[in-house]
């Protein structure tokens, strides 16, 4: 009976190794992300703030990223068009991260409705090991309209306009200003030639 009791620890762990190695969780803090406007090819778009909870017990190291249904009518947006910051980071028990995402439709692109899930998920525990199957994720919707190349081309001018902000106006004012003395200079300059060789057809005359 002693010996018994004496393995009874033992068996326990190999029973319950969580006991030992502490419990891997992961969650989100952010609900359905539903983008209401539609989206065009080339335009680079924020989403909501995407974060990221760790509900195991032990400092566990995470990754986020783009997945989808194995089955699915709406298109799979491509996992490239999407950036994270950060991508990776660690997170104590009941730790939570924000990450920054952004998402930039191709140039040239399918036009319709998207569906993708954006997920948290563990990397590395305490002991260093690869977790494998364990995500929380949020449903993304979004939709890109049909257009061309050139489009394309147009609206992602046009968001690195808006997301260079001010440095971009600033730049297109002093771009106006030059192009205004320019413009004055050379005026300038002719009427001050024909001045010069009226003056000179006089005299000789």
């Amino acid at each position: 009976m002693k010996k018994l009791l004496a393995l009874l620890p033992l068996l326990l762990l190999l029973i319950y190794p969580s006991i030992s190695k502490g419990a891997v969780g992961v969650g989100v803090g952010t609900g359905k992300i539903v983008v209401t406007e539609i989206l065009h090819p080339g335009e680079i778009y924020n989403l909501p703030i995407f974060t990221v909870l760790n509900t195991g017990d032990e400092k566990t190291t995470y990754g986020v990223g783009i997945s989808h249904r194995e089955t699915q009518t709406e298109l799979k947006p491509d996992p490239t068009w999407f950036k994270f910051s950060p991508s990776e980071f660690e997170l104590d028990p009941t730790g939570a991260q924000n990450v920054e995402v952004t998402l930039a439709i191709p140039l040239r692109v399918e036009p319709g409705k998207y569906f993708a899930f954006v997920e948290g998920h563990p990397t590395r525990g305490k002991a260093g090991g690869t977790k494998i199957g364990i995500a929380a994720a949020s449903k993304l919707y979004f939709e890109v309209a049909p257009a061309n190349v050139f489009v394309g081309l147009y609206y992602r001018l046009l968001t690195f306009w808006r997301n260079s902000q001010p440095w971009s106006n600033i730049i297109a004012i002093t771009l106006v200003v030059g192009l205004v003395l320019s413009f004055i200079r050379r005026n300038f300059d002719l009427d001050f030639k024909l001045a010069k060789k009226s003056k000179t057809k006089a005299k000789d005359e």
